[in-house]
């Protein structure tokens, strides 16, 4: 290795070395790569612990409530996987605090008089309910009264929300500023209404669509943990109870996260409409605009090659309006530029459209895999459910009915084993055959919706209970004979 003589020399060839390292990459790219990934992995633990704290709770109210004792083994079995996450999640977020001083520390003294009081908030009351209480319920068991127990692991679990919101209202000033002034004096932005920054429907929408997002996170935890104990046979009892919840809870926060992100997509249409073009790699301004179920690119992200889309969905969800106009990244990088001056304002369209879709997609196999566990577990239990049938007679017995009773069964039984109209609406075929005839309906405007929803939904019902019915008489029909 050649040795440099003097410092000038020494000076040149270190300047030489960073150029070479540094031709593709900056220090602010590397301060961006470095939040990310602290983001990232802080964020794993964020929502498991924010969904597993309210299910941890309902464990414990479960087992005050009914003193089982598989109520009880799941309340601190997965109440310490609970705390093992709240203190990794804690210290990454630690990790955090310290890189807005350090990699963004200009952007901190700009506007850390806003950004700086959600934060505050969120340490000074929000962090501190949540962990003195947590404190009280992890060494609280068999020191205090039960319902006072049961009552911290509950403020714990609102202080989880507490905490949420006021990080969620801090990121969402950052998407949409609201309730500041320019202090040119002093350089930097200045707070005037708290109440606007708390309150902004930007903060709002994405609290009520992050929350569900915990929750679905957790119950999946949960319902996976629960899973490997059922094939390890460990506890069978107490995984099964916890399997199902975790499974009801998944299905229950993707209709919401669904709706939720609904209302999120249109706010975003509105205030940020280049990440909304970016997430749909919609390059040109579209009426009736197409919702990409796949899109193909040239690889520098610049321009669609090949695009299948459900006509007008884009423009329904961002506007409400199948007729809706929603803007191109290309248009919306020619007003910006005109706006603010020539720059680079378009995001990385490849990375944002495919973790869009990477998001739904998993959240739409999770929920799947959940309402199939859900319809599994109803038919296995279908036949425990007969009695409540108000004048259906216990067959086991042929001598316990009357003749038009057993006609009636047999009829019904007959009737929706033989008829072949009742697989199009039996578990998951009901679900294909419905996407399948809104899809026709969307894609050649035929306004069929309209007209057969108000008799669709009276033939579904019909068939489904009819198809129950048939499923609770068999195997007593079979037994009587």
């Amino acid at each position: 290795m050649a040795r440099c003589e003097g410092a000038e020399d020494c000076l040149r060839a270190g300047r030489a070395v960073q150029n070479r390292g540094m031709s593709s990459m900056n220090s602010l790219d590397l301060a961006r790569w470095q939040f990310a990934i602290t983001t990232v992995y802080h964020f794993l633990f964020v929502p498991i612990t924010i969904g597993m704290a309210f299910l941890v709770a309902g464990l414990q109210t479960a087992w005050y409530r009914t003193s089982k004792l598989q109520y009880l083994r799941a309340t601190k079995f997965f109440g310490k996987l609970f705390l093992i996450n709240f203190a990794i999640g804690v210290v990454t977020g630690i990790v955090q605090e310290f890189q807005f001083g350090m990699n963004w520390s200009s952007y901190s003294r700009f506007v850390g008089d806003i950004f700086g009081a959600p934060l505050a908030m969120e340490g000074l009351l929000a962090f501190f309910l949540e962990s003195t209480f947590l404190g009280l319920w992890i060494f609280g068991w068999d020191r205090l009264p039960k319902k006072l127990h049961l009552a911290s692991i509950w403020l714990a679990a609102t202080g989880t929300l507490l905490s949420a919101y006021f990080i969620l209202a801090a990121n969402a000033w950052m998407q949409h500023p609201v309730g500041y002034v320019l202090n040119a004096e002093k350089g930097r932005a200045e707070l005037v209404d708290i109440k606007a920054v708390l309150t902004q429907k930007t903060a709002l929408a994405t609290f009520f669509h992050t929350i569900p997002s915990a929750a679905f996170t957790a119950g999946a935890f949960i319902a996976g943990i629960s899973a490997y104990l059922i094939i390890k046979r460990k506890d069978i009892e107490m995984a099964r109870s916890t399997f199902k919840m975790g499974a009801i809870t998944m299905l229950i926060s993707f209709v919401l996260v669904s709706v939720s992100g609904d209302l999120t997509a249109r706010i975003m249409t509105e205030q940020q409409p280049m990440k909304m073009a970016a997430a749909e790699a919609l390059y040109d301004t579209q009426a009736s605009a197409p919702f990409s179920l796949l899109t193909i690119g040239t690889l520098d992200g610049s321009k669609s090659v090949f695009q299948i889309g459900v006509p007008s969905m884009l423009s329904f969800m961002s506007t409400g309006n199948f007729d809706g106009v929603v803007e191109g990244v290309n248009d919306l990088e020619a007003k910006y530029d005109e706006q603010f001056g020539a720059g680079d304002y378009t995001p990385n369209v490849p990375l944002a459209y495919w973790s869009f879709r990477l998001m739904i997609g998993f959240g739409a196999i999770g929920a799947l895999f959940a309402l199939l566990v859900i319809m599994n577990k109803a038919f296995n239990d279908a036949v425990h459910v007969s009695r409540y049938f108000a004048g259906l007679p216990k067959l086991e017995d042929r001598k316990s009915a009357s003749n038009s009773q057993i006609s009636v069964v047999a009829f019904a039984k007959g009737l929706f084993t033989f008829i072949p109209i009742h697989r199009m609406f039996h578990s998951v075929e009901m679900t294909i055959w419905i996407f399948l005839l809104s899809l026709i309906d969307l894609m050649f405007d035929l306004q069929l919706l309209n007209q057969l929803f108000d008799v669709i939904i009276p033939i579904i019902v019909f068939v489904s209970v009819g198809h129950l019915i048939s499923i609770l008489t068999s195997n007593k029909l079979r037994a009587s004979e």
